[in-house]
Protein backbone atom coordinates (compact mmCIF):
# COMPACT_ATOMS: atom_id res chain seq x y z
CA UNK A 1 0.00 0.00 0.00
CA UNK A 2 1.31 4.00 -0.64
CA UNK A 3 -1.41 5.62 0.22
CA UNK A 4 -2.50 5.04 3.61
CA UNK A 5 -2.17 7.48 6.53
CA UNK A 6 -1.38 5.84 10.17
CA UNK A 7 -2.84 7.32 13.91
CA UNK A 8 -2.12 6.83 16.93
CA UNK A 9 -1.85 9.32 20.27
CA UNK A 10 -5.07 10.42 21.63
CA UNK A 11 -6.88 10.52 18.14
CA UNK A 12 -4.69 12.39 16.28
CA UNK A 13 -1.05 11.39 15.87
CA UNK A 14 0.36 11.97 13.00
CA UNK A 15 2.27 9.10 12.61
CA UNK A 16 4.05 7.42 9.66
CA UNK A 17 3.96 3.43 9.65
CA UNK A 18 5.88 1.46 7.14
CA UNK A 19 8.06 3.11 4.51
CA UNK A 20 5.22 3.65 2.22
CA UNK A 21 2.93 5.61 4.69
CA UNK A 22 2.62 9.12 6.55
CA UNK A 23 3.06 9.33 10.12
CA UNK A 24 0.83 9.92 13.21
CA UNK A 25 0.18 13.20 14.66
CA UNK A 26 -2.50 13.50 17.08
CA UNK A 27 -2.83 13.66 21.30
CA UNK A 28 -4.80 11.52 23.28
CA UNK A 29 -1.87 11.01 25.16
CA UNK A 30 0.66 13.57 25.15
CA UNK A 31 3.63 13.88 28.16
CA UNK A 32 3.57 17.37 28.23
CA UNK A 33 1.64 20.42 29.27
CA UNK A 34 -1.47 18.92 27.07
CA UNK A 35 -1.78 16.22 29.19
CA UNK A 36 -2.95 19.08 32.41
CA UNK A 37 -4.13 17.33 35.46
CA UNK A 38 -3.88 13.33 34.37
CA UNK A 39 -1.52 11.44 35.64
CA UNK A 40 -0.33 8.61 33.53
CA UNK A 41 1.38 5.52 34.66
CA UNK A 42 4.55 4.59 33.18
CA UNK A 43 3.11 5.19 29.25
CA UNK A 44 1.14 2.40 27.99
CA UNK A 45 1.70 3.04 24.57
CA UNK A 46 3.90 0.56 23.49
CA UNK A 47 1.37 -1.17 21.38
CA UNK A 48 1.04 2.19 19.40
CA UNK A 49 4.65 2.97 19.00
CA UNK A 50 4.73 1.15 15.76
CA UNK A 51 8.37 0.83 14.38
CA UNK A 52 8.25 -1.69 11.63
CA UNK A 53 6.71 -1.50 7.78
CA UNK A 54 3.92 -2.89 5.92
CA UNK A 55 2.42 -3.63 2.65
CA UNK A 56 -0.64 -5.51 4.00
CA UNK A 57 -3.79 -3.18 5.04
CA UNK A 58 -5.13 -5.61 6.97
CA UNK A 59 -1.93 -5.62 9.15
CA UNK A 60 -2.44 -2.27 9.25
CA UNK A 61 -5.63 -1.81 10.57
CA UNK A 62 -5.04 -4.60 12.96
CA UNK A 63 -2.34 -2.42 14.53
CA UNK A 64 -4.65 0.91 14.66
CA UNK A 65 -7.41 -1.10 16.57
CA UNK A 66 -5.25 -2.35 19.40
CA UNK A 67 -3.35 0.62 19.39
CA UNK A 68 -6.19 2.79 20.07
CA UNK A 69 -7.71 0.31 22.57
CA UNK A 70 -4.49 0.34 24.52
CA UNK A 71 -4.73 4.11 24.48
CA UNK A 72 -8.79 3.65 26.12
CA UNK A 73 -7.63 1.37 28.92
CA UNK A 74 -4.68 3.96 29.56
CA UNK A 75 -6.99 6.68 29.65
CA UNK A 76 -9.71 4.90 31.72
CA UNK A 77 -6.41 4.08 33.97
CA UNK A 78 -5.64 7.78 34.05
CA UNK A 79 -9.13 9.11 35.23
CA UNK A 80 -10.14 6.50 37.94
CA UNK A 81 -6.69 6.78 39.44
CA UNK A 82 -7.46 8.01 42.99
CA UNK A 83 -6.12 11.37 43.96
CA UNK A 84 -3.46 12.26 46.36
CA UNK A 85 -5.04 15.42 48.40
CA UNK A 86 -2.59 18.34 48.98
CA UNK A 87 -3.80 19.28 52.42
CA UNK A 88 -2.42 22.63 52.19
CA UNK A 89 -5.10 23.64 49.43
CA UNK A 90 -7.95 22.99 51.59
CA UNK A 91 -6.65 25.27 54.73
CA UNK A 92 -7.68 28.50 52.84
CA UNK A 93 -11.29 28.64 54.03
CA UNK A 94 -12.08 28.03 50.53
CA UNK A 95 -14.97 25.95 48.86
CA UNK A 96 -13.89 23.74 45.67
CA UNK A 97 -15.53 22.50 42.59
CA UNK A 98 -14.67 19.60 40.66
CA UNK A 99 -14.75 20.19 36.94
CA UNK A 100 -13.52 19.00 33.85
CA UNK A 101 -12.65 21.03 30.89
CA UNK A 102 -9.47 22.91 28.74
CA UNK A 103 -8.04 25.94 29.16
CA UNK A 104 -5.24 28.02 27.75
CA UNK A 105 -2.84 30.46 29.15
CA UNK A 106 -2.94 34.43 28.06
CA UNK A 107 0.45 34.53 29.90
CA UNK A 108 3.29 33.28 31.31
CA UNK A 109 2.32 32.66 34.58
CA UNK A 110 3.03 30.38 38.01
CA UNK A 111 1.79 27.33 38.91
CA UNK A 112 1.86 27.18 42.61
CA UNK A 113 1.04 24.80 45.08
CA UNK A 114 -2.01 26.54 46.63
CA UNK A 115 -5.24 28.63 45.39
CA UNK A 116 -3.34 31.86 46.18
CA UNK A 117 -0.30 33.98 44.88
CA UNK A 118 0.99 33.53 48.97
CA UNK A 119 1.90 30.16 48.35
CA UNK A 120 5.31 28.95 46.93
CA UNK A 121 5.81 28.69 43.35
CA UNK A 122 6.23 24.84 41.59
CA UNK A 123 6.93 26.23 38.03
CA UNK A 124 6.52 28.52 35.02
CA UNK A 125 4.11 27.79 32.29
CA UNK A 126 4.64 29.46 29.18
CA UNK A 127 1.55 32.00 27.34
CA UNK A 128 -0.52 29.35 25.04
CA UNK A 129 -0.24 26.46 26.79
CA UNK A 130 -3.10 24.32 26.96
CA UNK A 131 -4.06 22.96 30.53
CA UNK A 132 -6.32 20.64 31.57
CA UNK A 133 -8.75 22.20 34.72
CA UNK A 134 -9.64 19.88 36.90
CA UNK A 135 -10.83 21.31 40.25
CA UNK A 136 -12.03 25.68 40.47
CA UNK A 137 -11.61 27.13 44.12
CA UNK A 138 -14.25 29.80 45.03
CA UNK A 139 -11.64 33.02 44.87
CA UNK A 140 -11.22 32.08 41.24
CA UNK A 141 -7.73 30.05 41.15
CA UNK A 142 -7.82 26.83 38.95
CA UNK A 143 -5.99 23.67 39.48
CA UNK A 144 -4.28 22.23 36.65
CA UNK A 145 -0.67 20.12 35.91
CA UNK A 146 2.40 21.15 34.19
CA UNK A 147 5.53 19.39 33.45
CA UNK A 148 4.78 16.53 36.08
CA UNK A 149 3.37 18.95 38.67
CA UNK A 150 -0.38 19.52 39.91
CA UNK A 151 -1.06 22.95 41.50
CA UNK A 152 -3.01 26.43 41.07
CA UNK A 153 -3.10 28.83 38.76
CA UNK A 154 -4.63 32.23 38.81
CA UNK A 155 -8.16 31.62 36.67
CA UNK A 156 -7.48 35.75 35.72
CA UNK A 157 -4.72 34.67 33.17
CA UNK A 158 -6.74 31.56 31.70
CA UNK A 159 -8.90 31.59 28.62
CA UNK A 160 -11.70 29.67 26.96
CA UNK A 161 -10.26 30.28 23.28
CA UNK A 162 -6.66 28.90 22.10
CA UNK A 163 -4.31 31.26 22.38
CA UNK A 164 -2.15 31.21 19.12
CA UNK A 165 0.40 33.91 18.70
CA UNK A 166 0.60 36.19 15.96
CA UNK A 167 1.84 34.87 12.44
CA UNK A 168 5.36 35.89 12.82
CA UNK A 169 7.45 33.27 11.36
CA UNK A 170 11.13 35.32 11.38
CA UNK A 171 13.06 36.59 14.24
CA UNK A 172 13.66 40.94 14.76
CA UNK A 173 15.21 42.29 11.97
CA UNK A 174 19.07 42.24 12.40
CA UNK A 175 18.88 39.03 14.59
CA UNK A 176 20.59 35.62 13.76
CA UNK A 177 18.63 32.56 13.84
CA UNK A 178 19.21 29.28 15.39
CA UNK A 179 20.32 25.96 13.25
CA UNK A 180 17.71 22.94 12.81
CA UNK A 181 14.34 25.85 13.60
CA UNK A 182 10.60 26.23 11.52
CA UNK A 183 10.00 29.88 12.85
CA UNK A 184 6.05 30.04 12.53
CA UNK A 185 2.86 31.32 13.43
CA UNK A 186 5.14 33.13 16.29
CA UNK A 187 6.83 29.95 17.61
CA UNK A 188 10.07 28.94 17.15
CA UNK A 189 10.32 24.98 16.59
CA UNK A 190 13.12 22.50 16.52
CA UNK A 191 13.00 19.68 13.79
CA UNK A 192 15.30 17.08 12.98
CA UNK A 193 15.68 14.66 9.95
CA UNK A 194 14.37 11.50 11.07
CA UNK A 195 13.14 11.23 7.70
CA UNK A 196 10.46 7.81 7.21
CA UNK A 197 12.91 5.34 9.37
CA UNK A 198 12.66 8.11 12.74
CA UNK A 199 10.23 10.31 12.13
CA UNK A 200 7.51 8.82 13.81
CA UNK A 201 9.77 8.07 17.08
CA UNK A 202 11.53 11.12 17.07
CA UNK A 203 7.76 13.19 17.61
CA UNK A 204 6.82 10.55 20.06
CA UNK A 205 9.58 10.88 21.96
CA UNK A 206 8.59 14.52 22.47
CA UNK A 207 5.78 16.05 21.14
CA UNK A 208 7.41 19.42 21.29
CA UNK A 209 9.66 18.87 18.07
CA UNK A 210 8.98 18.35 14.70
CA UNK A 211 10.79 15.59 11.77
CA UNK A 212 10.78 15.53 8.58
CA UNK A 213 9.34 11.97 7.18
CA UNK A 214 8.39 12.41 3.44
CA UNK A 215 10.15 14.12 0.83
CA UNK A 216 13.64 15.50 0.42
CA UNK A 217 15.45 14.28 3.73
CA UNK A 218 17.71 16.14 5.06
CA UNK A 219 15.41 19.05 4.57
CA UNK A 220 17.70 22.10 2.26
CA UNK A 221 16.04 24.94 0.70
CA UNK A 222 18.39 24.45 -2.04
CA UNK A 223 17.92 21.49 -3.50
CA UNK A 224 14.32 22.30 -5.61
CA UNK A 225 12.47 19.54 -3.69
CA UNK A 226 9.26 19.12 -1.14
CA UNK A 227 10.15 17.89 2.14
CA UNK A 228 7.70 16.89 4.26
CA UNK A 229 7.08 17.36 8.25
CA UNK A 230 5.63 16.05 10.43
CA UNK A 231 4.00 17.21 14.28
CA UNK A 232 2.14 16.32 17.02
CA UNK A 233 -1.76 18.30 16.94
CA UNK A 234 -1.67 18.42 20.34
CA UNK A 235 2.31 19.60 20.23
CA UNK A 236 4.15 21.35 18.08
CA UNK A 237 2.16 21.21 15.06
CA UNK A 238 -0.85 22.89 17.97
CA UNK A 239 -2.52 25.36 15.86
CA UNK A 240 -1.36 25.54 12.63
CA UNK A 241 -4.00 24.88 11.07
CA UNK A 242 -6.03 28.59 11.46
CA UNK A 243 -2.59 30.00 9.91
CA UNK A 244 -4.36 32.49 7.07
CA UNK A 245 -2.96 31.65 3.51
CA UNK A 246 0.00 33.99 3.02
CA UNK A 247 1.62 33.47 6.04
CA UNK A 248 5.53 32.69 6.21
CA UNK A 249 7.52 30.16 7.74
CA UNK A 250 11.31 30.04 7.84
CA UNK A 251 13.24 26.96 7.93
CA UNK A 252 16.64 27.35 8.90
CA UNK A 253 19.46 24.37 8.23
CA UNK A 254 22.61 23.22 9.97
CA UNK A 255 24.42 26.31 9.91
CA UNK A 256 21.39 28.38 10.41
CA UNK A 257 20.78 29.48 7.12
CA UNK A 258 17.06 30.82 6.69
CA UNK A 259 14.89 29.73 3.87
CA UNK A 260 11.55 31.68 3.63
CA UNK A 261 8.44 29.77 2.28
CA UNK A 262 4.89 31.67 1.94
CA UNK A 263 1.73 29.12 3.11
CA UNK A 264 -0.68 28.79 -0.63
CA UNK A 265 -2.81 25.73 0.21
CA UNK A 266 -4.49 24.18 3.35
CA UNK A 267 -6.66 21.75 2.69
CA UNK A 268 -7.83 18.27 4.58
CA UNK A 269 -7.49 14.38 4.12
CA UNK A 270 -8.66 11.45 4.60
CA UNK A 271 -6.19 8.42 6.47
CA UNK A 272 -5.90 7.45 2.93
CA UNK A 273 -4.78 10.72 1.86
CA UNK A 274 -7.66 11.57 -0.41
CA UNK A 275 -9.19 15.39 -0.24
CA UNK A 276 -12.28 15.40 1.81
CA UNK A 277 -13.61 18.25 -0.20
CA UNK A 278 -12.43 17.34 -3.48
CA UNK A 279 -12.24 13.44 -3.35
CA UNK A 280 -8.10 13.81 -4.78
CA UNK A 281 -5.64 11.52 -4.18
CA UNK A 282 -2.72 13.33 -2.23
CA UNK A 283 0.20 10.85 -1.35
CA UNK A 284 2.10 11.82 -3.71
CA UNK A 285 1.86 15.25 -3.15
CA UNK A 286 2.29 15.21 0.12
CA UNK A 287 4.87 12.80 0.49
CA UNK A 288 7.57 12.96 -2.69
CA UNK A 289 10.00 14.93 -3.75
CA UNK A 290 8.21 16.69 -6.31
CA UNK A 291 6.30 20.30 -6.69
CA UNK A 292 9.55 22.39 -6.54
CA UNK A 293 11.09 23.99 -3.06
CA UNK A 294 8.24 23.59 -1.03
CA UNK A 295 7.63 22.30 2.38
CA UNK A 296 4.06 20.43 2.89
CA UNK A 297 3.07 20.19 6.81
CA UNK A 298 0.96 16.95 8.02
CA UNK A 299 -1.25 16.91 11.34
CA UNK A 300 -4.13 15.45 12.68
CA UNK A 301 -7.57 16.91 12.53
CA UNK A 302 -9.82 14.60 13.86
CA UNK A 303 -8.95 10.49 14.64
CA UNK A 304 -9.79 9.83 10.64
CA UNK A 305 -8.70 13.26 8.96
CA UNK A 306 -5.38 15.39 8.47
CA UNK A 307 -4.49 18.91 8.46
CA UNK A 308 -2.15 18.98 4.97
CA UNK A 309 -0.59 22.65 4.30
CA UNK A 310 1.73 23.45 1.46
CA UNK A 311 4.28 26.23 1.07
CA UNK A 312 6.20 27.73 -1.76
CA UNK A 313 9.74 29.10 -1.26
CA UNK A 314 9.50 32.80 -1.61
CA UNK A 315 12.17 33.98 -4.26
Amino acid sequence: MDNIFVKIGKVIAIGVIGAAMIPVTGAVKSTGAGDAAMTVRPQVMVEADWSGTTDNLDELLTWKKDARKAEIREIAVAETDPEVPDTATYNAGLTYNTVSYYRWTKSSLNLRKGPSAGYSKLASIPAGTRLKVTRVASNGWSRVSYGGKTGYVSGTYLSKTEILPATKASASAGSSYSPYRMYIAGKTLVYKNGGKSSGQSIIDSNRNVISTWGGATPWSGTDGANTHFIGHNDGAFRGIWNLAIGSTIVVTDGSGKPTTYRLTKKFIVTDSAVGVNDGQKYFSYITSTSGGEVITLQTCKTSTTNWILRAEKVN
